[in-house]
């Protein structure tokens, strides 16, 4: 089977298809060991050992982070329109598209063992609730603080997401800074 890799910030992503993944008995969140031998890099399903750190960028801890907050929204179809999967979310896509290339370097900044550092911290510190005010604001302060062009850039894809008719209410608990 040959697969291609997919552009995923300043990275490339392999998507793995549902059957592979449900034969290797993996689901989303699950965590790979990444070997590699020769030219050929092997990945294999992996249960962590207790304490065991797992290596993540700032873009996949953030991502995790959004998950986690998606309970949020759970049950609110609007919200579930704008996601992977939802009938907006390919308009939604393209329009971040043309926004996030120019913001590249801000992103890398993210990658940033400071910032990584300090993320786990606010994260840690939020535990149990990381839909909580405190952990909104703490969250988007450091982000900020480490890369503060970010808050044009959601400007720019709030603008794109109102035009393309996402409603307000989304919009403001999604890209308010």
């Amino acid at each position: 089977m040959l697969k291609k890799l997919t552009k995923y910030g300043n990275s490339n992503a392999l998507l793995i298809d549902k059957a592979i993944m449900e034969l290797l008995e993996m689901t989303e969140g699950s965590v790979v060991k990444l070997k590699i031998e020769g030219n050929s890099l092997i990945i294999t399903p992996q249960e962590p050992k207790e304490g065991q750190k797992i290596n993540m960028t700032g873009l996949e801890k953030s991502m995790q982070i959004m998950k986690e907050r998606e309970k949020e929204f759970a049950g609110n179809s609007e919200y579930l329109r704008w996601q992977p999967g939802g009938d907006m979310y390919p308009i939604l896509l393209e329009l971040s598209t043309k926004i996030t290339p120019k913001y590249m370097k801000a992103f890398q900044t993210l990658q940033k063992p400071e910032y990584l550092s300090e993320l786990d911290a606010i994260a840690e510190q939020h535990a149990d609730d990381k839909t909580s005010e405190g952990f909104e604001k703490a969250s988007k302060d450091l982000l900020l603080k480490h890369a503060p062009e970010l808050l044009e850039m959601y400007k720019e894809i709030a603008e794109a997401a109102r035009e393309a008719g996402m409603p307000e209410e989304l919009i403001k608990k999604t890209y308010n800074f």
